[in-house]
């Protein structure tokens, strides 16, 4: 089995590893949760595939994680689901949106299959919740 390597970014690192802590236990998933002044930063051993940011981070600072060079996959989360970050996000470069509070295994599947470089189906809040 394939590892996925997920870099998440948020301001609020009571959210992050909130994600980190879902994520971590699913198979497939190597995760870990960076500042944002350090996101996109070469990480020793590891190339991330996809970096999972908060809609609500400045929409330049999902930019400038969306044109690395080293051209990572960038998908979203929002805390509600209608959120007007959410529109912000897709127009700074992430490729869709999910929601924090949907199942984990559904959020690692959605990320393994963008890693994967597959189309997601719809780029506005991905997930159900269960």
């Amino acid at each position: 089995m394939s590892t996925t390597d997920v870099e998440i970014v948020d301001r609020d690192q009571d959210v992050a590893y909130s994600l980190w802590a879902l994520l971590r236990w699913q198979p497939g998933i190597r995760v870990r949760v960076r500042g944002r002044e350090e996101a996109g930063a070469p990480a020793r051993g590891r190339q991330v595939a996809v970096y999972l940011v908060s809609a609500a981070l400045d929409p330049r600072e999902i930019h400038r994680l969306a044109e690395l060079p080293q051209a990572p996959r960038v998908l979203a989360y929002a805390d509600r689901r209608t959120s007007d970050h959410s529109h912000e996000a897709l127009s700074a470069g992430a490729e869709g949106v999910v929601w924090r509070y949907g199942d984990a295994y559904e959020l690692a599947n959605t990320i393994k299959r963008l890693a994967e470089g597959e189309e997601l189906p719809s780029r506005e809040l991905l997930q159900t919740d269960h």
